[in-house]
C-alpha cells in the first residue's frame, strides 16, 4: 500500500541542538490543501510550540515530489552547513520549523528536467502518463466541439504544416489571454482583490477576433522558437542539474528538421509538444497566482494568528516568487494579522513592474507593491544575466495585458534595459519603484553584511551574474548568507 503524507513533520532536523519539524504542505491546483489534517498539525504545532522562526519555502515550475523535497532539504542543509562552518550565531534564542510547500507545477517535462532515472530512459509510463495529463489539462479548455482536431493534432510527433499550425493557433488562441473556462486557474490580481475572470481587460483580451489572436500567438511561437534556436547549442546556458529547464523547451525546437515546413515562422520548425510547452508556461504562471492566493496565503494568515512573536520568513524560487507573493499580497483590502519578517526571492519568474507605484505609465500601480507594506524588512530579490528563461524566454512567452506589472528608474544609470515591458524581475531587476524604494547591488559574500534593520528601502535588488550560473542555480554561498542576514536582522 502506498504511503500517506503523515499527519504530522514529514521529516525532523537537527538545527542548533533543537529537532526542528519540516512539514511539506501539498496544494491541488485551486489552491486547496490537499492534507488537512497535516495542515491542522501545523498550526498547533506553532501556536502550542516554542518556535522562534518559520520558513515557508516554495518551488517552481516543472517539481514534482522528489525534485521539491530535494530541492528544500539542499538548500536547508547548505544553510545549516555554511553557519557550522563559519560559526554564525544569532543574538537571540533559535527555534526553527520549517514548511516546503507543493503544489502541481509539473507540464510536459522533457527529459534533462528529471532526474537521473528518468532521464535514463527508464520511466517511459511515467513519461507517457505526464505528457498525455499535461495536454488534457490543456484540452479541458478547449470548446468540446473542437478537443478531437485538438488531440489529432497534438500528438503528431512532427513539425506542423501551415495549415496546421494555423488551425492548432485557432484552437488555442480563445485561451491565450485567459484561462477563463479553467475554474482551477482563477488568476488573482492582487491590486483590486478580484479574479481575473472579472476584469474588464482580460475579458477584452478574450474577445478579440479569432482572426488576431490567432495571429499574436503564432507570433509569440515565432519569437519562442527563433530564440530558443539562437540558444540550443549554448549548454552553458541550461542548468541540468535541477527541475527548472533554463530554455523551458524551446532551446531544442527542431530546426532544419524533414516534413512538412512551417510558412513563415523563419524556417523554424515547431512540434506540437513545443508548442504546448510554451503554452504552459502561462498555465503554470496562473496556477503560482492562484495557489498562493488562496491556498499558501491563507496558511500564512493563519500562522501569523497562531503565534504573535514567531518570526516567519518566505522564500520562493521561480514561480515559488508568485506564490510566496500572491500570499502576501492577496487580498489587497484585508491586511495580514501582522507582518511577515522577511522574503527572499530567488530568480522569480515575475514581471519587473510588479512593485511599481505606475506600471509602464499606464496609471496603475504593480499588483504585488501591497507587499511593501507587509514586509518588516526590504524585499531581496535576485537577478542574473544567465538565466536564459528569464532574460530569453520569459518575456516572449509571457506578454497578455494580465502580465504586466504582475498583477529604468529615474536617476539610475545600473538598472538593467530589459528587451521588453514584459521581462523578469528575476533576469533584470526591478523596475518603475518609486523614489528612494529600490536599490540595485552586487549579491554579496560573507562577510560583507546587508544592512537590513528598519531600512527605508523596501527591496534590493541583488545582482547575481557572479553567483547564480542559471535558473536553477540557486542554493548557492551568496544566497545562504543572504538567507543568514534577513534571519539574524530584527526589525521594529
Amino acid at each position: 500500500m502506498a504511503q500517506s503524507l503523515p499527519l504530522g513533520p514529514y521529516k525532523t532536523l537537527d538545527v542548533d541542538g533543537h529537532q526542528a519539524p519540516w512539514y511539506i504542505m501539498p496544494f491541488d491546483k485551486a489552491g486547496v490543501c490537499t492534507a488537512p489534517l497535516t495542515r491542522q498539525h501545523l498550526l498547533d504545532a506553532v501556536t502550542n510550540g516554542d518556535f522562534t522562526d518559520v520558513f515557508i519555502f516554495s518551488h517552481g515550475w516543472n517539481n514534482d515530489w522528489e525534485t521539491a523535497s530535494a530541492r528544500y532539504d539542499d538548500f536547508v542543509a547548505s544553510f545549516a552547513k555554511l553557519r557550522k562552518e563559519h560559526a554564525l550565531t544569532y543574538d537571540r534564542p533559535h527555534r526553527p520549523l520549517l514548511i516546503g510547500v507543493y503544489w502541481p507545477s509539473t507540464a510536459l517535462v522533457a527529459p534533462w528536467e528529471k532526474g537521473p532515472k528518468l532521464a535514463a530512459g527508464g520511466d517511459r509510463d511515467v513519461q507517457v502518463a505526464e505528457a498525455m495529463g499535461s495536454v488534457d489539462e490543456i484540452a479541458a479548455l478547449i470548446a468540446p466541439g473542437d478537443r478531437t482536431r485538438f488531440y489529432t493534432l497534438a500528438q503528431l510527433d512532427r513539425p506542423l504544416a501551415a495549415g496546421e499550425l494555423d488551425e492548432f493557433a485557432s484552437l488555442l488562441a480563445p485561451i491565450w489571454g485567459e484561462f477563463a473556462r479553467n475554474a482551477a486557474a482563477d488568476d488573482i490580481s492582487p491590486t483590486n482583490g478580484t479574479s481575473a475572470s472579472t476584469n474588464t481587460s482580460a475579458q477584452d483580451s478574450v474577445r478579440v477576433s479569432a482572426q488576431a489572436s490567432s495571429a499574436a500567438l503564432k507570433d509569440a511561437w515565432r519569437d519562442l522558437a527563433v530564440s530558443g534556436s539562437d540558444t540550443a547549442g549554448d549548454s552553458a546556458n541550461r542548468d541540468t542539474s535541477n527541475g527548472d529547464s533554463d530554455s523551458w523547451g524551446f532551446a531544442d525546437a527542431p530546426a532544419g528538421d524533414t516534413g512538412p515546413a512551417s510558412a513563415g515562422i523563419m524556417d523554424i520548425l515547431l512540434k506540437p509538444r513545443d508548442i504546448l510547452r510554451g503554452f504552459t508556461v502561462l498555465q503554470m504562471k496562473d496556477r503560482a497566482a492562484t495557489v498562493g492566493a488562496h491556498g499558501v496565503g491563507t496558511l500564512l494568515r493563519d500562522i501569523l494568528g497562531a503565534s504573535s512573536t514567531a518570526r516567519v520568513h518566505m522564500l520562493g524560487h521561480s514561480y515559488g516568487g508568485v506564490v510566496v507573493l500572491s500570499a502576501v499580497s492577496y487580498p489587497a483590502n484585508v491586511p495580514l494579522p501582522r507582518k511577515v519578517d522577511s522574503v527572499l526571492l530567488l530568480q522569480p519568474a515575475v514581471n519587473r513592474w510588479c512593485f511599481a507605484s505606475n506600471v509602464a505609465g499606464k496609471g496603475y500601480p504593480g499588483g504585488y507593491r501591497v507587499a511593501f507594506d507587509r514586509v518588516k524588512q526590504p524585499i531581496l530579490t535576485t537577478f542574473s544575466k544567465h538565466d536564459s528563461a528569464l532574460t530569453k524566454f520569459f518575456h516572449l512567452a509571457v506578454r497578455r495585458d494580465r502580465d504586466l506589472g504582475q498583477p529604468t528608474i529615474a536617476g539610475w544609470s545600473d538598472v538593467p534595459k530589459g528587451p521588453n515591458q514584459y521581462a523578469a524581475l528575476g533576469g533584470y531587476g526591478p523596475e518603475g519603484c518609486a523614489d528612494g524604494e529600490c536599490e540595485y547591488l552586487p549579491i554579496r559574500t560573507l562577510p560583507d553584511r546587508y544592512e537590513l534593520a528598519d531600512s527605508a528601502r523596501r527591496i534590493f535588488a541583488l545582482r547575481s551574474d557572479d553567483a547564480i550560473s542559471g535558473h536553477g542555480n540557486i542554493s548557492v554561498p551568496q544566497t545562504w548568507w543572504a538567507l543568514y542576514n534577513q534571519v539574524r536582522t530584527v526589525s521594529a
